[in-house]
């Protein structure tokens, strides 16, 4: 049964993530271009227990983790999500969330109820903004481990988020994000065929 996913390029519009597989446990989205906060439906996902919103995933300003979404998700990783500024997690979501990693999400000011994750250990923030990381450090305490860091490394909890996978990922969305920069100037808006 496949239990790993990974989509690279455009989803539909209203994307049904009900369709996935019952059993995942994860998956990795790149330059899907969602606009609708698809958190909720991916939160019905119960085996997830990792997922990765990686470069252009999501293009909405404003994302949600409700109550009860996520019961099995450990490691959450939002990487270069440009025009995401809110984040908002209730009270009871993700309740085994372990590992958080933010990086260049540049717009994004200081999560909503990030605090309210009794099982958060780690925070790992990458190429994000000073004022962010301290108000972060401010309302989380010492309850969780917050790494700051401008390069990548490998997070405490590696070898639960096949982090080696992690490492091509980012050399490659890297690769990725240069063309697809290099077509949106030459007026292409469909870069995957």
């Amino acid at each position: 049964m496949l239990s790993r996913l990974s989509l690279f390029g455009k989803l539909p519009e209203k994307f049904d993530f009900g369709t996935f597989p019952p059993k995942l446990e994860i998956l990795t989205l790149a330059v899907s271009e969602l606009s609708d906060d698809s958190m909720e439906e991916l939160g019905n996902l119960e085996s997830l227990k990792i997922l990765r919103l990686h470069a252009h995933s999501y293009m909405g300003k404003k994302m949600k983790c409700g109550r009860g979404i996520f019961p099995k998700l450990q490691i959450l990783k939002l990487w270069m999500l440009e025009e995401l500024e809110k984040w908002e997690v209730e009270e009871g979501a993700m309740p085994a969330l372990e590992e958080v990693e933010i990086r260049c999400c540049k717009k994004l000011s200081n999560p909503d109820g990030l605090k309210e994750l009794a099982t958060l250990k780690e925070l790992i923030l990458t190429s994000m903004k000073q004022d962010f990381v301290k108000e972060l450090k401010e309302s989380l305490g010492s309850n969780v481990s917050i790494v700051k860091e401008n390069d990548w490394k490998f997070s405490s909890t590696w070898w639960k988020s096949n982090s080696w996978s992690d490492l091509w990922v980012s050399a490659g969305m890297s690769i990725i994000i240069a063309y697809l920069r290099w077509r949106q100037k030459q007026g292409s808006r469909h870069v995957w065929v």
